[in-house]
């Protein structure tokens, strides 16, 4: 017995303990990570945020799962939200003119000018924002989903601002006064383009303006060519024509995105 307990004795103690598996190195976790949340904020490698081309209700319903029918009812909604606005610059574009500088403006003039904006773009404001336009057609889940993208891209904005203006104290209502007027130039420039178009006759003479490498030639007749055709058609949308020029201008230097502008301007105002 003792012979016994003693080889069994030996046997435990002198055997290890098993042990449990062990991970591969490059094994993945036991748990799998969640998929990354979306989110409508991303900076460059200098950690300045990326600003959206577009609304940023837009932008954010954008990423949702649309269903098909859904997707129909965005683009008719914001082809008749971008016209629109277009109307209403071709009927105002003076009072914009007026816009120019107005910072430098007297506090009393300033707020006389901004009564007769907010009243000559009474029909586009009145719509609301892209998500009142599309509340209805969207579940809860996809509403609340929106208005945390939209939320965390404003903060987002709003921390970018103060970084620019080395000011961690600005006030929120003047920095939200402020990227409201820059939201506001963005959308009037975006129109402008829309309606000047990429006309035919006047097209080669804007690539000669500006003076492209052989490169961003190819490339941008590319671009325009399927809504060219659209244009010659008078099928063209609105909305067509904004992703053909932030297309164009994503093709080319600052300097040229400069002398599009301008030739787009001087179109615009018959020039």
């Amino acid at each position: 017995m003792l012979f016994v307990a003693a080889l069994v004795s030996v046997t435990l103690v002198g055997c290890p303990a098993a042990e449990p598996p062990k991970k591969e190195l490059l094994g993945g976790p036991e748990v799998e990570a969640k998929a990354a949340r979306a989110t409508l904020v991303k900076h460059t490698f200098d950690g300045d945020l990326i600003e959206l081309e577009e609304e940023a209700h837009l932008a954010a319903i954008r990423l949702l799962d649309l269903t098909d029918d859904q997707k129909d009812a965005l683009e008719k909604a914001l082809n008749e939200r971008l016209l629109t606005f277009d109307q209403a610059l071709r009927k105002h574009y003076g009072l914009i003119v007026e816009l120019t500088g107005i910072e430098q403006k007297p506090v009393a003039e300033r707020v006389t000018l901004l009564g007769k904006v907010t009243q000559a773009f009474k029909p586009f404001i009145d719509r609301g924002t892209m998500l009142d336009e599309m509340r209805d057609l969207l579940t809860s889940e996809q509403r609340a989903e929106v208005e945390r993208l939209v939320v965390e891209y404003a903060e987002a904005k709003l921390a970018d601002m103060r970084r620019e203006l080395m000011n961690p104290d600005a006030p929120r209502a003047q920095l939200l006064t402020r990227w409201r007027l820059e939201s506001f130039g963005q959308m009037i420039r975006q129109s402008i383009e829309r309606q000047v178009g990429l006309r035919a006759e006047a097209f080669e003479q804007l690539l000669a303006r500006l003076s492209l490498t052989p490169e961003q030639d190819s490339k941008i007749r590319a671009i325009v060519q399927e809504v060219a055709i659209k244009e010659f058609q008078g099928k063209a949308t609105a909305l067509e024509r904004t992703r053909v020029f932030l297309e164009v201008r994503a093709v080319l230097t600052p300097e040229q995105q400069k002398r599009l502008w301008e030739y787009v301007l001087e179109q615009y105002r018959g020039g």
